[in-house]
């Protein structure tokens, strides 16, 4: 099945070619800048169906005087859940979404959460099932003889 899920996400990361002393820019503490023109992170989810780049294409990111930048931005994921109904109706399903980086190894990319919650603000329930609980996991993975940090 395929599932779409919207909402706010928050990158995060650190490039210190892009520092700057504030007191020598008129004491300038940040800039914001637009994404176009910005090395970021790729970083994707990664299915069975492919890869969807969480990266958008538009809007600016905040770049602070020592070099942290920070981009949010909102997020359509498309994604795929295998489903098994063998005992509907006391069935449960899991959907796991899989973030990894889509060029960088662990060696040029750490990935981390940012916070221990996930903000279900907008979270609409529905009649045809229930949302229990959510599991956050981060662990090694191999691509291409390459070790790589996912987050699910």
């Amino acid at each position: 099945m395929m599932i779409t899920l919207g909402g706010r996400q928050h990158h995060k990361w650190k490039d210190s070619a892009l520092r700057w002393t504030p007191e020598a820019f008129g004491n300038l503490t940040y800039t914001k800048v637009p994404i176009t023109h910005l090395w970021g992170p790729e970083i994707a989810v990664v299915d069975n169906v492919g890869m969807n780049v969480l990266l958008p294409e538009e809007g600016s990111a905040k770049i602070d005087y020592d070099g942290n930048i920070t981009l949010s931005s909102q997020a359509l994921i498309h994604s795929f859940c295998y489903i098994d109904v063998s005992f509907f109706p006391f069935d449960k399903q899991n959907c796991t979404l899989t973030f990894s980086s889509i060029s960088y190894d662990r060696r040029h990319i750490e990935l981390n959460f940012n916070t221990n919650e996930v903000e279900l603000d907008h979270y609409e329930s529905n009649l045809e099932w229930e949302f229990f609980q959510i599991y956050r996991t981060k662990y090694n993975s191999k691509r291409q003889g390459a070790k790589f940090i996912s987050l699910t």
